[in-house]
């Protein structure tokens, strides 16, 4: 299989692997009689069949995200060779990965971490995913910036990358807003913790509406990242025309 079919499917499966369990982990927990709006996407962890979704779906997300991050290397990695990119922005390409990858393994171990039984290592996870994946936004779009200006469709292309990396930039900041107005010094964890035993009190109360708020946010960090990811598509036309020139 040629490297852009590659790259295309693995783009396309792992935003669509990853927007259909998270939908189908939301329908659920509605159906279970959980308030719509709106859940930390970890709290589909909580309940079954919530929490067999979110097991499997981290788990193949993982695994997808590794899979469609090498393949970005080393797309753009031949294509830097090619073009006799001097080897600032080939390491940069190399180094650009990192935080990608960071965010992978930590979705994966995540995926059997529920938050009410190991907390402190659940939020090291989410947080490994939080900020590598915002941090990878932002290095493949300066990235995108060096390969492809002055291209025909470069305006359109940095102006979609840029776009969905600051979705994804502001999300993570309104989250950690709204997050660290309740989660104090003085916040009782071990009650939270003990809170998500009662499905129906701890999934229906608003104990902290800016917690709901924060929860949004994460939704919408996600979507940034998922839509970065998507913005690869027309990329990979580029290298592909300009290859066979």
């Amino acid at each position: 299989m040629e490297q852009s079919k590659r790259l295309r499917y693995s783009i396309i499966l792992l935003s669509s692997y990853t927007f259909a369990w998270m939908t189908l982990g939301w329908v659920f927990w509605v159906l279970g009689g959980c308030k719509a709006i709106m859940p930390f996407i970890s709290d589909l962890d909580l309940y079954q069949p919530g929490d067999t979704i979110f097991t499997l779906g981290a788990i193949g997300s993982s695994f997808l995200a590794i899979w469609f991050l090498f393949e970005l290397q080393n797309t753009r990695h031949k294509y830097l060779l090619k073009n006799n990119f001097n080897n600032f922005w080939v390491a940069f390409n190399y180094v650009s990965v990192v935080p990608g990858i960071v965010a992978a393994v930590s979705c994966f171990r995540i995926g059997y971490t529920p938050w009410n039984v190991d907390g402190i290592a659940h939020g090291s996870f989410a947080n490994d995913i939080f900020y590598g994946g915002v941090i990878w936004c932002i290095l493949v779009t300066v990235l995108t910036f060096k390969l492809f200006r002055g291209s025909d469709n470069f305006i359109q292309l940095i102006s979609i990358r840029a776009f969905t990396a600051l979705i994804a930039v502001v999300s993570l900041w309104q989250m950690i807003v709204n997050v660290t107005k309740v989660w104090t010094s003085d916040f009782d964890w071990e009650f939270w913790n003990e809170s998500a035993n009662n499905m129906q009190e701890f999934c229906t109360s608003q104990m902290y509406p800016l917690l709901d708020r924060a929860a949004l946010w994460e939704w919408a960090l996600i979507g940034g990242i998922l839509a970065t990811v998507m913005s690869f598509i027309p990329e990979i036309k580029l290298l592909t025309n300009h290859e066979e020139e």
